[in-house]
Parts: C-alpha cells; structure tokens; sequence
C-alpha cells in the first residue's frame, strides 16, 4: 500500500494547480498553509466464493482516498471562493486524467479510474487556515 499512497500523491503533484515549491504530505497536513495531502481511506476489499466454498479476493478492487489541501484562512471571502475554485480546477484535472486514461502505475495492480466521489468541502477552520477536502475512489484491476 505504501508504493501506491506514493503513486497517488506523484500523479497529483502533475497537476499543473498543485504547486510543485509546496510540502505534499501522506496523512499528514501541517497547521500552516500552503500545502497537500493524501489521506488513505479504510475501504472493502473485494472478496468472492468460488464453487468449492474457498473465499478468494476479486480482481477488480476500490481504494478511496481524500485529497487535502490546508490553505489561507477562509474568513475572508474571495480568498474562501479562491480556495473552492482551486478544487473545482483539480476535479475537472480529475475529470480530464480520466477521459485520458491517464492514471498513476500502481504496483497492486492496472488503475481503471479515479473519480471524485465528494465535491470539495471545508473539513476544518484554524486561526490562521483551513483544510479543505475532496473524496475519491480509485478502482483497479489487482495482478494475480
């Protein structure tokens, strides 16, 4: 799982809004902004009976994960529509990654899609920030 956490975050750090000069962080934000994060989220792993009664793992699986980011204070409205208008600039990048089939390489198995599944949100406010948040699902098809 560690290689794939690392792939998630490398395909993310192509989009061109995420800045390359900002720590990219694994389920990890600082109080300070700017700066991202992957966060792995607990997700089902697939399973099936087979005729025999043998329980085996599914090819196709689904990992979910949320993409963070802690951002400046969003008190302040047009830096909180700044900080909403980056999100809905990286879901249409997601949107755009996956009519392009353009995915990272995971060593678990092929990705098949990466979607959003929640629109962004702003998960929690500080004193001097906020972390903001979308939910994704990436589905792929584990090597045998």
């Amino acid at each position: 799982m560690q290689q794939t956490v690392e792939a998630i975050r490398d395909w993310f750090r192509s989009c061109p809004l995420v800045s390359s000069g900002n720590r990219f962080g694994i389920d990890n934000l600082s109080a300070d902004p700017t700066e991202y994060a992957i966060y792995m989220s607990p997700s089902n792993l697939a399973t099936g009976i087979d005729i025999t009664g043998e329980v085996f793992v599914k090819s196709l699986q689904e990992q979910t994960f949320i993409f963070a980011s802690r951002e400046k204070h969003p008190r302040d409205v047009l830096q909180a529509m700044a900080n909403h208008g980056f999100y809905d600039g990286v879901i249409n990048w997601i949107i755009q990654k996956n009519k392009a089939k353009d995915f990272p390489e995971i060593p678990d198995g092929r990705v098949i899609s990466i979607m959003p599944t929640l629109t962004q949100y702003l998960f929690e406010a500080g004193a001097n920030s906020g972390r903001y948040q979308i939910s994704c699902k990436m589905k792929y098809r584990r090597n045998v």
